[in-house]
């Protein structure tokens, strides 16, 4: 096995120009590809429809889920004895008393 020393590794370094692409290079340009301004507005425009449809929904839910309203009944009056009783064990007392007179 060969052992390696430190002035055996070099390192080359190259001052890298990003403002420039390099001589020669031209971007593909295909049919496919679509532009940053096309792909850009495809994204907003998406974004617009998304939340259009979030505060469509929204207001549909706020607009027609009311709650049930409450089920009455009805029934004509009329006089006789007490059908049913109540029974409890325990002491009844007020929950709050009134001194009546003077």
């Amino acid at each position: 096995m060969d052992t390696v020393t430190q002035s055996d590794l070099l390192e080359e370094r190259m001052a890298v120009d990003f403002a420039a692409p390099p001589a020669g290079f031209e971007p593909a340009m295909d049919k496919e590809t679509p532009s940053v301004a096309k792909r850009s507005r495809k994204w907003l425009v998406w974004t617009l429809i998304g939340a259009g449809l979030a505060v469509a929904g929204g207001i549909s839910w706020k607009l027609f889920s009311k709650p049930a309203a409450a089920a009455y009944t009805v029934v004509n009056v009329r006089k006789g004895n007490l059908a049913r009783t109540i029974s409890a064990t325990g002491k009844v007392q007020a929950v709050t008393t009134v001194q009546v007179g003077t």
